[in-house]
């Protein structure tokens, strides 16, 4: 099974039929965040829909990091390259394809009027503190930002310009493949770099092995970049690419999905179940991954569950809606691990529910596990109480004997 981005997923909104996704701008190795926040979010429901960077995991084994200069001790040139790196980093956080699925970006711009968020919490991200410690020199390299505004006593930052309305990512993203299983999200920018302006590299894994796949997401500075990177032949590894839009990587695997949904159709045509109910049968206790995604609402009071159904089962079979009238936040459940490429199609068509933008995250790690455990919950709830008679069957209400209220 595989996720494709989102945050990406955003926390980062990373990362098609699905790829978790490791994440940086061009110098990264892959953003983070704070121990207190990865604290926070491992206990939280929603923890899934925070950061891309949570997608990247460091091994046990991996070396320890050299310990890093002072800036003092810095030549001009290792100077002027690391207030590039700091900057770049800084920007990717802030920028469009990551702030809109950062949530804990979100939450934390949310506490303060402008919105601005602590230059001190950014410089706790596992991969600024692998760049520079220093706070002081961070906020000099933000000044010089022209995307980014530092508050007058330079203790703050924001981004200057507001977020788009819809998702701008996908037109200038590529996707590329075979990547060599060695290469590195620095290797693969700098390679990219010498056709456009990279923004960030995305890397598909496999959901459950974590293994990379072989094959990336590359956001481009503008469409043109992008469609000129596309329609060129490339050699990465002096092996050949195979490159393509973004949005032609969504579209063939929207197929692939129509194709298969096609042929577990019953042979008189009609369609199965509904998607509203529950299975009845047992199933069995294990978590599949890349099934659920969660959408949220500012201002749900119009939306009905069957607007959900109506946009969403387009993009693959569903097996549930969960969702209560007037609620911010719900879920829906595929049938398949289709729901990144379901997230990603959904913005690529620029399209609303009942007037109302939705935001819409992957459901992963142990949000994914909480989700499920519920799920059996209630379908054993469901199975048990059909079992004991209240329902219309043989000694229900419907009288008569048989397996009633007893």
């Amino acid at each position: 099974m595989e996720e494709e981005v989102k945050s990406e997923q955003p926390k980062p909104m990373d990362g098609g039929v699905s790829s978790s996704v490791e994440i940086s701008t061009p110098t990264a190795a892959a953003p983070a965040e704070t121990a207190d926040a990865a604290a926070k979010k491992a206990s939280s429901p929603d923890a899934a829909s925070t950061t891309a960077a949570a997608a990247t995991a460091v091994a046990p084994t991996a070396p320890a990091a050299p310990p890093l200069k002072p800036i003092s001790e810095l030549t001009k040139t290792e100077k002027e390259e690391l207030t590039q790196k700091v900057l770049r980093q800084v920007e990717y956080y802030f920028s469009d394809s990551n702030f809109p699925r950062d949530k804990f970006m979100r939450l934390e711009a949310s506490k303060d009027p402008e919105g601005y968020i602590s230059v001190s919490i950014i410089a706790s991200f596992k991969r600024m503190m692998s760049l520079t410690t220093d706070i002081d020199f961070i906020t000099e390299c933000l000044k010089a930002s022209d995307q980014l505004t530092v508050n007058e006593a330079g203790t703050m930052v924001k981004r200057k310009f507001p977020l788009p309305e819809n998702d701008t990512s996908i037109p200038r993203s590529v996707y590329a493949k075979p990547i060599p299983q060695d290469a590195t999200i620095d290797s693969i920018s700098q390679f990219f770099s010498a056709h456009g302006k990279v923004l960030s590299v995305r890397l598909r894994r496999d959901l459950q092995t974590r293994s990379f796949k072989g094959s990336v997401f590359v956001e481009f500075e503008t469409p043109e970049e992008a469609q000129k990177v596309a329609s060129s032949k490339l050699q990465y590894a002096g092996v050949d690419l195979t490159i393509m839009m973004r949005q032609a990587h969504i579209d063939n695997k929207m197929k692939e999905l129509a194709d298969r949904q096609a042929k577990k159709r019953p042979r008189d045509g009609k369609p199965g179940a509904q998607a509203q109910r529950e299975p009845q049968a047992e199933v069995p206790r294990v978590v599949v991954t890349g099934h659920i995604l969660k959408f949220e609402f500012d201002n749900p009071e119009s939306i009905q569950r069957e607007h959900i159904q109506v946009h969403f089962v387009k993009y693959g079979a569903i097996g549930y809606i969960e969702y209560e009238r007037g609620a911010k936040s719900g879920f829906v459940r595929f049938q398949d691990a289709v729901a990144q490429t379901a997230i990603e199609a959904f913005q690529a068509d620029k399209k609303d529910i009942a007037g109302q933008t939705p935001t819409l995250t992957l459901v992963q790690g142990e949000a994914e596990q909480e989700y499920w455990r519920k799920a059996w919950e209630g379908m054993d709830r469901k199975r048990d109480f059909g079992q004991g008679g209240r329902g219309r069957g043989r000694g229900g209400r419907g009288g008569g004997r048989g397996r009633g209220r007893g």
